[in-house]
């Protein structure tokens, strides 16, 4: 069998995992998640795994908001679904700038889901394989590092999360780099900035900050310069041509990446996360799936989570790794494998970092299966051991992403839903315990004054820690309902207040105040809260005697105000660096209130007030784009004239 059917068999895998999705009529998704939420309530729709509601709830409605933006042809700058506003370019999560949103935006929604899933697949396939080739392997152990890789614990658990697209490029930027390191022409420099730019867009900064790490470890360990007539390339040349591709794949990302980095570095969620540590039984998963049960199985029973701590690459694999030990390859790969599952388990190195180092097992079992792929026997008759991998795997991984029928994907609301919309209008929804669990509400294009683990700047955290003290990331519940707030539901338009029956702390705080009729089915009870029913406020004492207030977009919000006294304008909506204000046309200060809301002087009179959010690192993020796009450019235009070809098993290394 040659390279090019060991290539195809690659390309089939998502397939052989997930039978009857792409083509058929199963759709790989966590949308089952949503048949528990009160919002999407179907006790008739099973939940398979307990692990996996963060792609359903916290990153759907994400996607949405941008697919929603970049449909109407705007930049997806503000979320106003979430915290009374929140930014959303911002929020590295979101992929703003992930090419792949374009699949959702020119395909049905069922096959472009899909379509994202085969293609996170296959192109850790492919790295993978093309890496493994790099680094020695012949073709079959290429296709067996490649097969470790795709079905190990951490890709296909993850595989929902945007994790896995930021995982997927790591072998890509390793492999560049090492072309880079061996031969610094336009072409190889060119690869590695798309490459290091795919991974900062994927949506997910810190596994993709993970995958630069694993990827200097693999250079410093493995990227010795190849000779060429005899002479190696200056190595100060060679790192110099590494760097500069990493530093133009940064440019390439900078509207995705600066945004983020501003808000994450004001933000008090970064200093709340450090480094956390693997349980070391988790160990154990590495040959034998599932030693501690499984949570679709109902079986779990093991320490955090299991998605944390699956590290399962396979008995097949690992005993073929423990075989690479005796060349120098396979010594260096098992060391970095080494190092990552050290730091996991709470090794000081990275444990300072405001990163979860525990996600390093994935890079830990891509080390493992490119030492495997390295020094797989290069006997025919060893051959076999690719299929016994592939048949191991397809088995651990059988309950870990389960396809959902098309009906259970992106499934409509339930029917009481509609009172519930009505009766919020154009204000906003509170839930109490687990009421309307972020983001549900967004989910039913309402606004919502909680929200989900985002990057919190200290007046959103501080208004979250004042309806509830206790401040439990990452969904930040909300026990009761409170005196002290009142004046705060009041000004920022609260309509409807939630409550799970059951709950009987949150369902007595909330007994004064009118019951929405339901009908007996409803699976929560709703409180009409008594409001202005507006979010723009005079003096913060009166509503404002006549105004129109309209949202073209998200970022921009437009008062007409007839009639108004002199004083401060509030609108009860979030502020945040960026947000800029103009009264008939002339700028003014942005004023930020106690609640963390925006505010304006303004003088009697008719005035047209316009607020307008535009970060101000986007116009430099946007230079810095066309910057990297001209760089690109110009190394295409070099690439043209260079004598030399680049291949994909150009870059190789001698195997001891």
């Amino acid at each position: 069998m040659n390279r090019r059917w060991l290539i195809l068999i690659l390309l089939l895998l998502p397939t052989l995992l997930f039978p009857g999705a792409l083509p058929g009529p199963l759709v790989v998704s966590a949308d089952d998640h949503l048949a528990a939420q009160h919002a999407f309530w179907n006790p008739a729709q099973p939940v398979h795994n307990a692990e996996r509601s963060d792609p359903a709830l916290q990153f759907r409605a994400l996607r949405d908001s941008v697919r929603e933006a970049w449909a109407q042809g705007k930049l997806p700058l503000w979320n106003e679904k979430i915290f009374g506003g929140a930014p959303l370019l911002a929020d590295g999560q979101s992929a703003a700038f992930n090419p792949a949103i374009g699949l959702e935006l020119i395909l049905p929604d069922a096959m472009a889901h899909d379509l994202r899933v085969w293609l996170t697949l296959i192109g850790l396939g492919l790295g993978v394989f093309l890496l493994a080739e790099c680094l020695g392997a012949s073709p079959w152990g290429a296709a067996f590092a490649a097969t470790g890789s795709m079905l190990s614990g951490f890709a296909v658990g993850w595989l929902l999360h945007p994790h896995a697209m930021a995982f997927a490029w790591a072998p890509w930027i390793t492999w560049a780099g090492l072309g880079v390191l061996r031969r610094p022409h336009a072409k190889t420099i060119a690869l590695l900035a798309i490459c290091w730019a795919g991974a900062c867009t994927a949506g997910h900064p810190q596994t993709a900050l993970h995958g630069l790490l694993f990827s200097a470890a693999v250079w410093a360990c493995l990227g010795a310069p190849k000779r060429e007539n005899g002479e190696a390339p200056a190595r100060l040349q060679s790192v110099g041509a590494l760097l500069g591709g990493l530093a133009l794949g940064g440019l390439l990302a900078a509207p995705a990446l600066l945004p983020f980095l501003e808000q994450v570095l004001s933000s008090t969620t970064l200093h709340s996360r450090g480094g956390n540590r693997l349980p070391a039984q988790a160990l154990l998963s590495l040959i034998w799936p599932d030693p501690f049960g499984h949570p679709a199985r109902e079986s779990w029973r093991g320490v955090g989570g299991h998605l944390e701590t699956n590290l399962h690459v396979g008995a097949t694999l690992f005993l073929v790794a423990i075989t690479s030990l005796r060349t120098r390859t396979g010594r260096r790969c098992g060391a970095i494998a080494l190092g990552c599952y050290a730091i996991a388990l709470g090794a000081p190195l990275l444990d300072a970092l405001p990163i979860r180092n525990t996600r390093l097992i994935g890079f830990g079992a891509l080390s493992l299966a490119l030492a495997a792929g390295t020094t797989f026997p290069r006997s025919p008759k060893a051959r076999w051991l690719l299929l016994v991998l592939l048949l191991e795997l397809l088995w651990a991984r059988r309950d870990d992403q389960v396809p959902v029928p098309a009906d259970a994907f992106r499934p409509a609301p339930a029917a009481w839903t509609e009172v519930l919309t009505e009766a919020v209008g154009e204000g906003r929804v509170v839930g109490l315990g687990w009421a309307l669990q972020p983001n549900t509400a967004a989910l039913l294009g309402l606004d919502d004054l909680r929200g989900y683990d985002l990057p919190l700047d200290p007046q959103t955290e501080a208004l979250m820690r004042r309806l509830d003290p206790r401040l439990v990331h990452p969904w930040f519940p909300i026990e009761t309902f409170r005196p002290d707030h009142e004046p705060l539901f009041q000004l920022a338009d609260v309509r409807v207040i939630a409550v799970v029956p059951g709950d009987e702390r949150a369902e007595r705080s909330v007994a004064h105040l009118p019951e929405l009729d339901l009908g007996s089915a409803a699976p929560i009870r709703l409180f009409r809260f008594p409001t202005a029913n507006t979010r723009v406020w005079l003096d913060h004492h009166g509503v404002v005697p006549i105004h129109t207030v309209r949202f073209p977009r998200p970022e921009r919000v437009e008062i007409d105000l007839t009639g108004a006294q002199k004083g401060t304008l509030l609108l009860a909506d979030r502020a945040a660096p960026g947000w800029t204000v103009t009264v008939d046309g002339m700028p003014a200060e942005v004023e930020t209130t106690k609640e963390g809301f925006r505010s304006v002087r303004i003088d009697t009179g008719d005035q047209a007030v316009v607020f307008q959010y535009s970060p101000r690192i986007w116009k430099t993020a946007r230079a810095c784009g066309g910057l990297g796009l001209l760089g690109l450019i110009a190394l295409g235009l070099l690439a043209r004239k260079e004598q030399w070809r680049f291949t994909a098993r150009s870059p190789t290394i001698a195997v001891d």
